[in-house]
């Protein structure tokens, strides 16, 4: 992968990047390691650079993961593609309602 090039997430790894901008206002995720699912796209965002992976703490049954800038970036254009969705839907209803 060139420099710069994005990449464009599938609706799973742009899940896993809404739920983690949700999930800690460090901007930090935490999983549980037996999540097999989670682990698989989590390493393929790490691989992407959307996600950094820090050291295991002692005593600890999680992974931790934080967002790189571009993993926020990408975190933050889901999350607004979402709303646009959602008000989009919400207009929907709005004109059903209506009739």
């Amino acid at each position: 992968m060139s420099e710069g090039q994005r990449v464009k997430l599938s609706d799973e790894e742009s899940h896993v990047l809404i739920n983690m901008y949700h999930c800690n206002t460090a901007e930090k995720v935490v999983y549980s390691d037996w999540c097999d699912q989670n682990r698989r796209q989590m390493i393929r965002l790490t691989g992407l650079g959307y996600v950094e992976h820090l050291p295991w703490q002692g005593g600890q049954h999680f992974n931790e993961y934080q967002l790189t800038p571009i993993g926020l970036l990408e975190a933050q254009e889901c999350i607004r593609e979402r709303i646009k969705q959602l008000q989009n839907q919400i207009k929907v209803f709005e004109e059903m309602i209506a009739d």
